[in-house]
């Protein structure tokens, strides 16, 4: 090997080392953040749209349909995109076990 190959492997084990340092003090962040209630959350988020539903509709009763009806059917789209797209999610993740991390020492493949 000479020294320009030796010199090449040096760097690359270096940028290999710095990389693997900068993951794992990632992974350490992301275990300190601790769990927060995901369906507390979602419950919160939930009445915050059916807010803004409410106001939606009282604004087509009162200004009339004409004047949302593309926006209307554009929102209605993305809603039934994302509620087939969790469905789909959904009986996927019944298939299969979702691995908890707190189970296990390792992943499990």
């Amino acid at each position: 090997m000479n020294r320009q190959e030796n010199t090449l492997f040096t760097d690359l084990k270096n940028v290999n080392h710095t990389f693997e340092h900068l993951m794992n003090r990632r992974f350490e962040e992301w275990a300190g953040q601790g769990i927060f209630n995901l369906r507390k959350t979602r419950m919160d988020i939930d009445k915050i749209y059916t807010q803004i539903i409410d106001q939606i509709n009282a604004q087509i009763l009162f200004n009339g349909e004409n004047a949302y009806s593309d926006f209307v059917h554009k929102l209605n789209k993305r809603v039934c995109y994302f509620k087939n797209t969790l469905s789909q999610r959904k009986g996927r993740n019944a298939a299969k076990k979702e691995m908890n991390p707190d189970e296990y020492y390792l992943a499990k493949r």
